[in-house]
């Protein structure tokens, strides 16, 4: 029935009474600018302004019952849905909650593992991922590339230590010949000594010094074969000693270049492997694998709960429920009861707002419509003027 058949169709005047106990402060505030006993009828403006007001408010209000009344439809349709999960027979409801329970299940263990704290980050994952092919290869080859830097560098101390023996070995000849020469010149210079003072002794005493002469000569010579022999043998030595360290310093030399060319490689598999050392890449490696067990048991998790919806969903849509999907995230409550319970009473609570909302508003379409009514039944000059703004609303609706 239209708007204007319910207003020009005679009828008795009904009176309706708001329900003392609604709470009107939770619903939307529906409101005149002016009441039909405040408006003087007669003045074109108010009478005008005043149906207008009356068409707009029925219109608004008739567009609140149509969204309350789809709401309403949904949740009683979600009740019922209730009672037919729970009115399935035994083997079927028993198929239901094994389904359910495997969806609970994997929906823990893949909020476990998103709230997890992560062993690895992703930049150094991806690295890792992209080793993978490699190792263990690529870590035995840097170990070995690593252990031998160290062999070289032990290599390179020990020979620093036999250099510095060497050098303090040569000082020691080169202090001893040094010595060798200073104790000829002293031999000479006493001989010499010697021999003069025998001269004396023989040009101005007359003294036989023959045996002198012999003495001093046989120690002299005695004491310079001496030190010449010692000076040839340090000599010799000084030679052997430069000789060995010569050979030293070109066998440190190879060892430096192997050094150098084992610490450039070690700098280069650490480059290409993203990795400060042999045992970072053990570390990120470690952490890689266990990374990667559980992403596949996450995987794992998302394929068995995406095919368990799956099912559940196709047991759900042979009983013809509203909405088979929304009992996929509802899980719990088909496998818990007193979730199903307070599902129920949440969805009961809500019913009975709803119902509140549209007992409100059409509470107040009603009573629009019975002023208009009442104006067009006292004022019968003015009841086409009413039938042209209610033919206009209607139109525009």
């Amino acid at each position: 029935m239209g708007l204007k058949d319910w207003l020009f169709k005679k009828r008795k005047k009904q009176t309706v009474q708001e329900d003392a106990t609604y709470d009107f402060a939770d619903f939307s505030k529906q409101s005149t600018d002016l009441s039909f006993s405040q408006i003087k009828v007669q003045d074109d403006y108010q009478r005008e302004k005043y149906i207008k007001n009356c068409l707009e408010q029925i219109g608004e209000v008739a567009s609140q019952i149509d969204t309350l009344n789809m709401e309403y439809s949904i949740v009683t349709s979600y009740l019922l849905d209730i009672e037919e999960i729970e009115a399935l027979p035994k083997e079927e409801k028993d198929e239901v909650l094994d389904c359910a329970g495997v969806i609970e299940r994997y929906e823990n263990e893949r909020a476990t593992y998103q709230g997890r704290k992560r062993v690895i980050s992703e930049k150094d994952f991806t690295a890792m991922e992209k080793l993978e092919d490699f190792m263990p290869e690529a870590y035995e080859k840097l170990k070995a590339a690593e252990e031998m830097k160290g062999k070289i560098k032990q290599d390179l101390a020990r020979l620093e230590h036999e250099k510095q023996a060497y050098d303090l070995q040569k000082n020691d000849l080169r202090t001893a010949l040094s010595n060798y020469k200073s104790m000829t010149i002293i031999t000479m210079g006493a001989f010499l000594f010697l021999m003069f003072a025998l001269f004396l002794f023989q040009t101005f005493l007359e003294m036989d010094v023959m045996l002198g002469y012999l003495v001093s000569i046989a120690a002299a010579a005695l004491v310079l074969t001496v030190v010449f022999m010692k000076y040839t043998d340090s000599n010799i030595e000084v030679k052997q000693v430069e000789k060995a360290y010569n050979k030293l310093i070109l066998l440190q030399n190879r060892v430096k270049i192997r050094y150098v060319n084992n610490t450039q490689l070690v700098d280069y598999l650490c480059l290409k492997y993203g990795v400060k050392g042999v045992k970072d890449l053990n570390k990120l490696w470690q952490a890689y694998q266990e990374e990667q067990e559980i992403r596949k048991k996450y995987e794992y998790a998302t394929t068995t709960l995406e095919r368990a919806r799956r099912d559940l969903f196709g047991i759900l849509k042979r009983y013809q429920l509203t909405d088979p999907h929304i009992w996929l995230r509802q899980t719990k409550a088909l496998i818990d009861p007193k979730e199903m319970v307070e599902i129920r009473h949440e969805l009961i609570t809500r019913r009975q707002s709803l119902r509140k909302q549209l007992e409100y508003n059409q509470t107040i379409a009603e009573q629009r419509k019975e002023e208009l009514k009442t104006m067009a039944n006292l004022y019968p000059q003015y009841a086409k003027e009413v039938l042209s703004y209610v033919n206009e609303y209607e139109k525009n609706r």
